[in-house]
């Protein structure tokens, strides 16, 4: 994926801004709530109206709550590493995977 400068903001290689493709996981996140923006803004620790920006790509997330809606929302955890240029591969699944069979494993012998 290509990046280029653009009124000092970064846009991925297609001309979408960062600020819209982050939107967009959101409210792919967000489609079966009955109430994106009060759901979101639990989840975040924000104000609906907070929440109903970011939604719409008005507002850009803070950090802490990037890092946040990483941890509830896969959409957003996914759009956020093809930004980075970290695309989940296959490998990256099967590495995930073998933790967590690890894990398990280890809580069945204590």
């Amino acid at each position: 994926m290509s990046f280029q400068a653009s009124d000092g903001n970064i846009l991925p290689g297609n001309g979408t801004s960062v600020r819209d493709r982050i939107a967009g996981a959101f409210r792919k996140a967000m489609s079966s709530a009955r109430s994106p923006a009060k759901e979101l803004a639990r989840a975040l620790g924000r104000t609906p109206k907070g929440a109903e920006l970011i939604l719409r790509g008005d507002n850009s997330p803070n950090l802490e709550a990037l890092v946040l809606a990483c941890r509830h929302y896969d959409e957003v955890w996914e759009e956020f590493k093809e930004l980075c240029g970290r695309g989940g591969t296959a490998s990256d699944a099967e590495a995930i995977l073998a933790e967590f069979a690890q894990k398990l494993k280890e809580r069945r012998i204590a």
